[in-house]
């Protein structure tokens, strides 16, 4: 049998669960309806990948081994442990911006439900941030300049 070539190595990243908490922090009403302790932080190594970072509702069969959370964030380690910690905060509040509100209520109809790439709901996002996070180091004003881009108003960010 031929051997693979892009093998992955999986493993748990709870290393990044601070940057997770930051994000909730600094956006507390864009994502006020996201609980944290559900959501599973893992990564994998591999030579590369089509993704950076790419969040999945946790469904058969990963919900068997995985029973307490409801989503998964999976990290292509080598390239996001690599980035600065506005851009990792950028990438972070993107795969979390995917969970709709009421993703964590059992039995809901968003219950482990993923939002698209929807061109209205991201805009705010790309525009702030970038379409490949060149301006990432925006993330450090949180959510108040987010909610101005949006025309919503907000509470200021704590500094880094």
């Amino acid at each position: 049998m031929k051997e693979r070539r892009n093998r992955k190595i999986w493993g748990p990243r709870e290393e990044y669960r601070p940057i997770l908490d930051r994000v909730i922090k600094d956006f507390p009403s864009v994502l006020e309806h996201i609980k944290p302790e559900r959501i599973f932080l893992c990564g994998f190594l591999a030579r590369r990948s089509r993704f950076l970072a790419k969040i999945s509702p946790n469904k058969t069969p990963w919900n068997l081994l995985t029973p307490d959370f409801d989503y998964a964030i999976q990290f292509h380690d080598p390239r996001y442990s690599k980035m600065d910690r506005y851009k990792q905060r950028a990438v972070m509040f993107h795969e979390l911006f995917h969970i709709p509100p009421g993703g964590f209520e059992v039995g809901g109809p968003a219950y482990r439900k993923t939002k698209r790439h929807d061109v209205e709901d991201f805009s705010p996002f790309i525009k702030l941030y970038g379409i490949h996070l060149e301006k990432a180091g925006n993330m450090k004003q949180g959510e108040s300049l987010w909610m101005k881009e949006s025309g919503s108003s907000s509470s200021s960010s704590e500094e880094d």
